[in-house]
């Protein structure tokens, strides 16, 4: 089984679906992971992870099935929903290797789209390369 961890910075309660490729080839899924993220609150009141409703660890695949094929990304901003889809085409590719070679997988909010950065956890967040 694989682990991420994730978090939410947008500022709104988000809805994420964690897609798991099937074995190494992206043309292969096997399932998803639902995951619901909560607002993080004020950094002077979280003492532990724990107390923060906006970072998980998310469990996905099995001993075969560790990769991640893609993501979505929902949330509602000003009476809107605003969202992402991502999804692998091609293994290798820049979104393949952001989503499968970082263990932490961020969520922001620009006040137009749901923004998603991709790191390991002893590093800076490096954003996905814009479209």
């Amino acid at each position: 089984m694989a682990m991420k961890t994730l978090i939410n910075r947008t500022g709104h309660h988000l809805r994420v679906t964690l897609i798991v490729r099937k074995g190494d080839h992206p043309e292969n899924n096997a399932g998803t992971v639902d995951v619901s993220l909560g607002v993080r609150p004020p950094s002077s009141d979280v003492t532990t992870i724990a107390d923060d409703a906006g970072v998980k660890d998310v469990a996905y695949g099995n001993e075969v099935d560790i990769y991640l094929n893609g993501l979505t990304a929902t949330m509602i901003a000003d009476g809107s929903g605003v969202g992402r889809r991502d999804v692998v085409v091609d293994r290798g590719s820049p979104l393949d290797n952001e989503l499968n070679t970082n263990d932490t997988i961020v969520f922001s909010f620009d006040g137009e789209a749901v923004l998603v950065s991709a790191t390991n956890s002893d590093q800076t967040p490096h954003a996905f390369p814009a479209d």
